[in-house]
């Protein structure tokens, strides 16, 4: 993995820290690594995790999963929470044995399987804030230094604060939309020319999980609520997220002084060059300590937050209303009809090249020597006439919804 790949990982990954000091990383002989932990808990009632991979000093080289570590979560009345490991590097709680709880204060301890020790800083929970209402509006924004303006529209979102003890919030959303291909096809065609029932293709979902840095302060203010703040901007005409059904869960965490300034040093700093490793006056220090041995460099963070949550959809019937062209990447999908009389034009009737519509599918399709997928059968175009004379073909991409998507939609997902 380059340089600037690990830069922005840990850009990514890097949050609270009780104590922002100076954290210089030398990079040494190519057989050291550095602990990264990237954990998150809050108070809800869900399964947190915590990722656990070695960055290897030559960077040239992946990042490694930590696995068969021990991991506890230890909060400041000494209970103690296990966190199992589900996949590789990955540490979760169980729901029914944890949540966490605002106005506590937690740690993380870790030991590795060569019984390697690191702790995180006491962490608090601050309370959660409130999500008074998440909206879309029409919007136009330019991407990186191009001069043109793409139209879409900006999520923005109303909050407040009813205590002294929250001062700052950061923002995180999950996006998951619906969309469609032109030809994904109920039915398949067997060797006998009958048709079998299948589970169609044509709708299927995609889901993203946010990286941008988004932050707020209360501090020297006397409001405490935050009116029309975007979150980001959907450009209509650059992705398929609008052209069925969109839907975004906002989350609005309460955090404290220390790591709204860490995430703050950290969006100031040029993820392309700077960073842990960039050209800084310094590098930003984790939360995360060798417990015995300071003097070794362990990155990421254990993050502790209070949040609120708050899932809006948005349908494309509301963006037509609102006079926003949606560009829809399937829609120059297009078909080639394979006929089976004009196949055989050329042929006799006693030894045709193409016995049955059978046949078009096992050269066309089956064989692997072309790149066509079936599409539909082609029907006579006489009335009342239910004969399939061909089939139209197209590529895997018009035919298949699963090559770019999920067939089966997330648990949370509402029709209209």
């Amino acid at each position: 993995m380059k340089l600037k790949q690990i830069v922005i990982i840990i850009l990514v990954f890097l949050g609270v820290s009780s104590c922002l000091e100076p954290f210089n990383v030398t990079i040494g002989d190519e057989n050291t690594t550095f602990l990264v932990v990237d954990g998150l808990i809050t108070n809800e009632n869900t399964s947190h995790s915590v990722k656990l991979t070695r960055s290897l000093s030559n960077i040239n080289e992946d990042i490694i999963p930590e696995v068969g570590a021990e991991l506890i979560i230890e909060d400041d009345f000494g209970k103690e929470t296990t966190l199992r490991e589900t996949k590789r590097g990955v540490y979760q709680t169980n729901p029914d044995d944890f949540i966490g709880i605002p106005g506590r204060t937690y740690r993380l301890i870790i030991k590795t399987k060569k019984g390697e020790r690191y702790h995180s800083s006491p962490c608090l929970m601050p309370p959660p804030s409130d999500i008074n209402d998440v909206y879309y509006i029409p919007a136009n924004n330019t991407i990186g230094d191009s001069s043109n303006k793409l139209n879409g529209v900006g999520i923005y979102v109303d909050g407040q604060i009813n205590t002294d003890e929250i001062q700052y919030l950061r923002w995180a959303y999950e996006e998951d939309w619906k969309f469609y291909i032109p030809f994904g096809h109920h039915e398949v065609l067997l060797p006998d020319n009958t048709w079998e029932p299948i589970s169609p293709k044509k709708y299927c979902w995609k889901s993203s999980v946010s990286n941008e840095i988004l932050l707020y302060s209360f501090n020297n203010q006397t409001e405490q609520q935050v009116i029309g703040k975007e979150l980001y901007f959907i450009a209509a005409n650059e992705s398929d997220r609008l052209i069925d059904r969109y839907s975004t869960l906002i989350k609005q965490y309460s955090i404290t002084k220390e790591e709204y300034d860490f995430w703050r040093k950290i969006q100031q700093s040029d993820p392309g060059v700077s960073g842990i490793f960039g050209d800084q006056p310094f590098s930003i220090k984790g939360n995360i300590t060798n417990t015995n041995n300071p003097e070794e460099k362990a990155l990421g963070y254990f993050q502790v937050a209070g949040v609120a949550t708050k899932r809006i959809y948005i349908d494309y019937g509301k963006i037509q209303n609102l006079k926003i062209a949606v560009n829809n990447e399937f829609s120059n999908c297009n078909y080639t009809p394979f006929i089976l009389d004009s196949l055989n034009a050329g042929g006799t009737t006693e030894n045709p090249e193409y016995e049955d519509i059978y046949s078009i599918l096992k050269k066309f399709v089956l064989s692997g020597d072309y790149s066509y997928e079936f599409a539909f059968p082609i029907i006579h175009p006489a009335p009342l006439n239910q004969t399939v004379i061909g089939l139209a073909l197209s590529s895997a991409k018009c035919t298949d919804c699963t090559l770019s998507g999920e067939i089966n939609p997330p648990e949370f997902w509402e029709e209209q």
